[in-house]
C-alpha cells in the first residue's frame, strides 16, 4: 500500500532534506556560501513548511564560525530565507485566509502543548523500536569525535525540528 500511495503523491521528505543539507554544506565550508545556503534554506521550507524554525536555527553557523564577516554572511543567508517565509505566508493566506492556517487547520487545532509528553513517549518508543540501538550509538560516537561547529549545528537542527512536532 506505501508503494501505490506514494507513486500517486510523492514524499517530500527527500527533497526537502537534501535542501537543509546542502545549507548545512554551504554554510559550514571554510569559505562559506552564505547565499546558497539561504537559497536552499529556502527552497527546503517551502517544500516543507515546518521546516522553516530549522531554516532559521541555521543562521548560527556563520556566528558559530567566528569569523568577522559572520554578521555578513548571517544577514546574506536569511535574506532569502525571509522572501520565502514571507510568500509562503501569503500562500497560507490566499489559499486558507490565514497565514497560520493550512488544508488541515488552525494552528490552534494541530499544536497542543497537551500532547507534547505523549508525542516525545511515542516518539522515543517508535524510534527506538524501528531503528534500533544502532543509531543512538552512532550518534553517540559522531557527538563524541566531532569538532564543536559539527555538535552545535546538530543540536540546534535537532531541536528546531523535534520541537514543533512535538
Amino acid at each position: 500500500p506505501a508503494v501505490f500511495t506514494y507513486a500517486i503523491q510523492p514524499m517530500s521528505d527527500v527533497p526537502a532534506a537534501a535542501a537543509m543539507m546542502l545549507a548545512i554544506a554551504a554554510l559550514s565550508r571554510v569559505q562559506a556560501l552564505p547565499i546558497l545556503g539561504g537559497i536552499a534554506a529556502a527552497l527546503a521550507l517551502l517544500i516543507r513548511p515546518a521546516l522553516a524554525p530549522a531554516a532559521l536555527a541555521l543562521a548560527v553557523v556563520p556566528l558559530a564560525m567566528a569569523s568577522r564577516r559572520s554578521f555578513g554572511h548571517v544577514v546574506r543567508y536569511l535574506t532569502p530565507v525571509a522572501i520565502a517565509i514571507a510568500a509562503q505566508a501569503w500562500m497560507q493566506w490566499y489559499l486558507y485566509g490565514d497565514m497560520f492556517s493550512s488544508g488541515y487547520g488552525g494552528v490552534a487545532g494541530l499544536f497542543s502543548f497537551n500532547t507534547v509528553l505523549f508525542n516525545a513517549r511515542s516518539y522515543a518508543y517508535w524510534g527506538f523500536f524501528t531503528m534500533g540501538s544502532v543509531w543512538l550509538a552512532a550518534l553517540l560516537i559522531g557527538m563524541l569525535v566531532s569538532p564543536r561547529l559539527a555538535r552545535l549545528v546538530l543540536g540546534v537542527l535537532v531541536a528546531a525540528i523535534v520541537v514543533p512536532y512535538l
